[in-house]
This record gives structure tokens, sequence and C-alpha cells, in this order.
């Protein structure tokens, strides 16, 4: 079996995910940045092992390296990656580098210039979190479609059981409030700012058939969900949640609301629509921002655009019995791509 050495940034549940898939075809060894993420604070959650790569010393990453068959780095922006490429390709390893979609670059700039260079040299392979992310590579850098692999965070796989779907129909039908979850860290780039404005814009009789659950933690929790509190009359702020509260809040819900500004990737949509449930999304989420059409297996509006949201807000509500339909055809649509076959089918 041949061995592999990963890198992430820190341990995380997706993170895990990859690595057992990994494990069937590999024999890997784990290297992170950093022991544990400071906006993710996990209180249950049992990493696999690994070594801290600051904390290991030049010449034994150096040994690491030379005594692995196939390297898959987390970037490429910090000094030790670099060094990993230089020493990997002078070592005639197989080697790849995982991106999310970036920040996107100018085209023509300085920067572009220099990425464009530096990825020709010194990266043969990338492995894209999205299918959004190969053509971003592909078209701004000119990089070879064969040498971009899709490789998206490992999810959930979707539930066989429908059960816990078919009760909310039901409920729905005899007047409960439609559940709404939100599971995003209080950060500038998730969205809470548009959240709140299209919250402002719905009339008080909709905002009386809904019920909210907000999940997550960060500086600006405070300022928002006060704002929030003062807008929705039935609503809970639960603060960061472990993995198993997580799943099980999923399946008690009916909507998703992901109004992140930009997100790389984007778990919480995938994971909703694995359920089976209706997702509104903006199409700064890279996740689904390609697959998502309005109606037909989810909604998604303009980034920072609050004014479509709260029309999309106001469209679920009024249309109810619709949730469930639209949130079964993104289960299957989601399904399609997100599968974690990938896996398998690495070619390295």
């Amino acid at each position: 079996m041949r061995k592999l050495l990963f890198t992430a940034i820190h341990p995380a549940p997706y993170i895990d995910s990859w690595i057992e898939g990994l494990k069937k075809t590999f024999s890997v060894s784990i290297a992170y940045n950093y022991k544990k993420s400071a906006a993710k604070t996990w209180k249950t959650y049992k990493p696999n092992a690994g070594i801290i790569i600051k904390e290991y010393g030049l010449i034994n990453w150096t040994r690491l390296i030379a005594k692995n068959d196939v390297i898959i780095l987390n970037g490429w922006n910090k000094l030790y990656n670099i060094y990993t490429l230089f020493i990997a390709l002078l070592l005639k390893k197989k080697i790849a580098v995982f991106s999310d979609y970036p920040i996107e670059t100018r085209k023509s700039s300085f920067k572009w210039l220099s990425k464009k260079i530096f990825l020709s040299l010194l990266v043969p392979r990338i492995l894209c979190a999205t299918h959004s992310t190969q053509k971003y590579y592909q078209e701004i850098f000119a990089y070879k479609e064969k040498n971009t692999l899709f490789f998206p965070y490992a999810t959930k796989e979707a539930p066989i059981s429908n059960d816990f779907n078919l009760k909310r129909i039901k409920s729905i039908k005899e007047g409960d409030n439609i559940r709404f979850f939100v599971a995003n860290n209080f950060r500038e780039r998730k969205g809470y700012d548009v959240l709140t404005k299209a919250l402002t814009l719905l009339d008080k009789d909709l905002l009386k058939q809904v019920a909210f659950i907000i999940a997550g933690s960060g500086e600006l929790q405070k300022e928002f969900s006060s704002k929030i509190q003062k807008i929705l009359p039935n609503v809970k702020f639960l603060g960061w949640i472990e993995e198993k509260e997580y799943s099980k809040l999923l399946q008690e819900s009916d909507v998703l609301i992901h109004a992140s500004t930009f997100e790389p990737f984007g778990i919480p949509p995938i994971d909703a629509m694995k359920h089976g449930k209706l997702i509104i999304s903006s199409n700064g989420v890279k996740s689904i921002s390609d697959m998502v059409v309005n109606g037909k297996n989810g909604f998604m509006f303009h980034a920072g655009n609050s004014v479509e949201l709260a029309q999309l807000l106001t469209q679920t509500i009024n249309l109810k019995e619709k949730i469930y339909k639209i949130g079964q055809r993104g289960k299957y649509d989601i399904c399609k791509v997100y599968n974690n076959s990938f896996l398998n089918d690495l070619n390295l």
C-alpha cells in the first residue's frame, strides 16, 4: 500500500471523513498546522491523531516527506508548504494541493501573474473543493483540466429514512410554524447583516408563522442576536453546538438559510439538502452556487441582496406546501454531486 502524507490546517470532522476514505487506498500520515480551530470550539469531538508541523522540526519534516509516496498539501500560502513542494518535487513524489474556491484575483494583475507562474512551476495537481473551483483555475490561470481534480469536503451520507420529513409535512399542514435553521458563525462574511435586513422587510403576520433556531458563535454574535431578537417573535440562539446536536436540528427543521456573502465551500447547505430540506442560500456559497435552480431544488439569491432574500422568505412561507417537494428534488440533485465516491476515484 502506498504511503500518503496528508496535511490540514486543523482537525475537524470533515477532515476525518477524508482521512477515513483515503485509508482504504493509502497508509496515511496526518499533519496539522494547529492543534485545534480557534473559531470551531468542539468539546466532545475527538480528532484523528497527527503531528503538529511547527513542533516537528525541519529535519524530521523532511524525513517524513521522503518516507511517503504521495503528498497532499492544504494550500500554498504557508512557508512550510512552499518548502514541502520544493522537496517533494526534488524527490519526485506525487503531489497535489487542495484549494477551496479562492478570493478572486483580477486577471492581468501582478498577483495573478505571480500565481500563474507559481502554479505552472510548482503545483502539478490541484484538488478542487467544488466544480466552480475547477472552472476558476482552468479559466483564470489556464490550468489544465486533467490536473484539476474534484475533491470536495467529505460530507454526511444522506439519511435512508424519510420519516422525520413526513412528520414535519403533517405538522405544517396542521398549522405548525415553519422551522428555519441557521448554522453559521457570527463573522463579517457570514451574512447576518443581510439576514437581519431581510427580516425587517417581512410582513409581521408572516413572522408569526415561523420559528427560528440560530446556531453559531463569533465576535458579532451579541450585536446580531440583539437585533434579530427584536424582529422575530419566536427565535432561539444556541451558540456553538456539537455535531450530534447539529444533525438533530437539521432533521427537525424545514428550511436552512445560508446568507454568507462569500463561502469558499459551505457544508450546511449540502447537509440540509441531503436531509431533503429546502435551502435558501446566497450565490456566494460556492459548494452549491452552480447547481441550485430557483423553485426547483432550492432557492438562491445574489450575495448581499437582502431584498431578494426577503422575497424568497415570503415565497417560502406563503407556499409552505411546496417546501418538501422542492427539498426532495434538492436531495436527489445534491446526492449526485456530493456522494464521497471521489475518494475511490482519486487518481494520484
